[in-house]
């Protein structure tokens, strides 16, 4: 929302054919001020740069999902979230993107992999 200049009275215009994207003025009432519009812009780029994706911690809600949130979809680079499914017999788990390109992976097997290779690494 903060990236979005129709705030500040003007209107993005995507790129079209072998035209380049353009900003315009729009004929609503702007919001807040162009300055300050420009002055977040700035501020939020160089918190891009100091910081690109920056990981945040996060407290595991549940033991089986415990890469929820820090694995990246292979498919579109999206985080991966987890949800559990109830089956006949138990709860399954499983690790899925968050995107819109349906990924979907077993939790007990990403996990299992996981402390497996770690037994590998280990000394």
């Amino acid at each position: 929302m903060v990236r979005n200049p129709i705030y500040c009275g003007k209107i993005k215009i995507p790129a079209f054919e072998n035209k380049s994207e353009k900003i315009v003025e729009g004929a609503h009432e702007r919001l807040i001020p162009v300055v300050l519009f420009d002055h977040v812009q700035r501020i939020i780029k160089d918190a891009d740069l100091n910081h690109p994706k920056k990981l945040t911690s996060k407290r595991i809600a549940n033991e089986n999902l415990i890469f929820r949130g820090i694995l990246q979809c292979p498919n579109c680079g999206k985080t991966l979230t987890g949800s559990g499914s109830q089956g006949h017999i138990k709860k399954y788990y499983y690790y899925h993107c968050m995107g819109h390109c349906s990924y979907r992976v077993r939790a007990d097997l990403i996990n299992l992999s996981f402390f497996h290779f770690l037994r590998r690494i280990e000394w």
